[in-house]
């Protein structure tokens, strides 16, 4: 009995429910609360969107300004800095053509004059005893036994600044494993290395250690701001400076303010790597 009751109740007490929503319904419909509330809704949308759109606008021009303004500053700070310097941008991986045109334009407007070298890793098998005899040739230099990865890049190194005559450096571009840009421009008086946008390697740090044994030649090593992994940590323990952020302008004037000084052999740029963002 009790459970046909709660039953019954439970029934009635629906009902209710439902014939008092349908009241309530219709009592919003009747009265245009709803509608009322739905043109409310619409409208406050349409001002956010609006709000939006105009505040994008403005971003859009203040980040337009903000750019033409980094480029005209960027112009100035470093104008006539470098005259008389001659500077190899090197890179030791493919697709970074277009970092170096870039560096070249601001090393242009700093008075320098530069040009690229670009080592083909892939092509440079030292296991392979053919190349090594043939090269071994360029650098009248012998090798027995050990690793000709060593003399290779001290050969380099002198080459490239003028303490050798550059017959390694003819030998490498004739069999197109190197490319180069303007060779008249050698001997060069500083070197800008690109870190490698790929796994690590110690070749780059023996380049660097080999341009490091060539007196008064500076040696700077520089990254994008997304490279990865970064190689600014291993630049550090090979004592050169660095510039983690070389993509933007602050990192360029860095760098060519990094390249006035004989002396400064700081950490720049926007990782947990740098000192600061710049010299100055």
């Amino acid at each position: 009995m009790f459970n046909i009751r709660y039953h019954i109740v439970s029934l009635i007490a629906v009902f209710l429910a439902l014939t008092i929503g349908l009241l309530l319904g219709s009592l919003i419909t009747d009265k245009g609360v709803l509608s009322k509330q739905q043109r409310r809704l619409m409208e406050g949308i349409k001002q956010d969107v609006q709000s939006v759109l105009e505040r994008n606008k403005t971003l859009e021009a203040e980040v337009k300004q903000l750019k033409e303004f980094r480029r005209q500053v960027g112009s100035v700070a470093v104008a006539n800095r470098l005259v008389d310097k001659k500077i190899l941008v090197m890179s030791l991986s493919k697709g970074q053509e277009g970092l170096y045109a870039d560096l070249a334009k601001f090393l242009t407007k700093a008075g320098a004059k530069s040009t690229h070298l670009t080592v083909n890793l892939s092509k440079l098998d030292f296991s392979d005893q053919q190349l090594v005899t043939t090269l071994s040739a360029s650098i009248d230099e012998s090798i027995s036994g050990g690793s000709f990865e060593k003399p290779f890049w001290s050969n380099l190194a002198k080459e490239i600044t003028g303490e050798k005559p550059a017959s390694l450096v003819t030998t490498l571009n004739s069999k197109n494993l190197i490319t180069i840009g303007d060779m008249d421009l050698l001997p060069i008086t500083d070197i800008v290395l690109i870190a490698p946008g790929t796994k690590k390697s110690s070749r780059d740090i023996q380049a660097i250690e080999a341009f490091k044994q060539i007196p008064n030649v500076k040696v700077i090593g520089v990254e994008t701001v997304n490279t990865k992994p970064s190689r600014m940590g291993a630049y550090q323990l090979a004592e050169i400076g660095t510039v983690d952020n070389i993509d933007t302008i602050a990192g360029k004037i860095a760098l060519v303010y990094m390249l006035e000084s004989q002396e400064d052999k700081g950490h720049y740029g926007v990782k947990s790597t740098a000192e600061k963002l710049m010299p100055r």
